[in-house]
């Protein structure tokens, strides 16, 4: 099920927003700005959970990123907000602080964890934690991935609600969320699809369908800095294999309607895995990278 909600006018805050969706077990469409009229296109955010969580701070970076391109080019706004499971429960919990902070050590690269990678038992105490504490973590992880790819099965649903051509942002599973439900959705209800750190392999991503049902450029923007997605994501997914947000798409996948762009030093900075929401205006407003949003104004 989902509901609407008006993150315009009342002040909603992140906490409030995962409460009652916890509380509900539904999805939430969150009105962030408005446009001058119904025919002007939808910026639709789609989180994560592995930086987003209850952080009121981050999602308002978010937000705020989002709301300035909406405001520029004349769009809606939406953040598009997804129960994770037992995320909710776990995610603030030691089992998935210690296997996050084990995974994010400098120490640790894969050259050092590749021996032990898909062997849980190995694998534990070379993270320098618990077995338990790393099924955990590997199980909140499991069922966040199957509850997105939900979410992109259900896109006509939430398409629905909005009634407008969307153009979708998507960060780490939300950047999962808005490429898969690109190949699911009807000839051109998408205008365009960015990927901020897409937590899905490319064999998991149909492509030929994206480039069938996305009007103009879909992007995925990656990082070999993202030590989350190099380390974690193979761990959750008991895979030798890195994710898109990591490589980017192999040349063969790649077309002129289907592109990687690869960040991992925007400017002065390393682009890691939390990093993209400082990014997010200037990324989707740089006409160097790719076909820009700016034919809608």
């Amino acid at each position: 099920m989902w509901q609407v909600m008006d993150g315009v006018s009342t002040g909603l805050t992140t906490r409030s927003i995962f409460d009652s969706i916890k509380r509900t077990k539904n999805s939430a469409l969150v009105h962030w700005a408005e446009s001058s009229g119904s025919d002007r296109p939808a910026l639709v955010f789609v989180p994560g959970f592995l930086s987003e969580n209850f952080d009121d701070d981050k999602m308002e970076d978010w937000k705020s990123g989002i709301v300035e391109v909406a405001e520029r080019y004349d769009f809606e706004a939406y953040g598009l907000f997804w129960p994770s499971g037992t995320v909710w429960d776990l995610l603030m919990g030691t089992s998935w602080n210690r296997t996050m902070a084990a995974c994010a050590a400098p120490r640790l690269g894969m050259g050092l964890l590749a021996p032990v990678l898909l062997n849980p038992l190995l694998l534990a105490p070379a993270l320098g934690i618990g077995l338990p504490s790393l099924w955990n973590a590997m199980d909140v992880w499991k069922k966040a991935v199957a509850n997105a790819d939900e979410v992109s099965k259900d896109i006509h649903q939430w398409l629905g609600l909005i009634n407008r051509p969307v153009i979708l942002v998507g960060h780490s599973l939300g950047g999962r969320i808005v490429l898969k439900a690109s190949a699911n959705a009807r000839r051109y209800n998408v205008l365009q699809t960015y990927a901020f750190a897409p937590a899905v392999q490319e064999e998991d991503c149909n492509f030929n369908k994206i480039r069938a049902h996305v009007e103009e450029k879909s992007t995925i923007f990656y990082s070999q800095n993202d030590t989350t997605l190099n380390v974690w994501y193979r761990i959750g997914e008991m895979t030798w294999t890195p994710p898109l947000g990591y490589t980017g798409i192999t040349q063969k996948k790649s077309s002129s309607k289907v592109q990687s762009l690869d960040v991992s030093n925007w400017g002065d900075s390393t682009m890691k895995h939390d990093n993209y929401r400082y990014f997010v205006s200037e990324l989707l407003n740089d006409r160097r990278l790719h076909t820009t949003i700016d034919e809608w104004e």
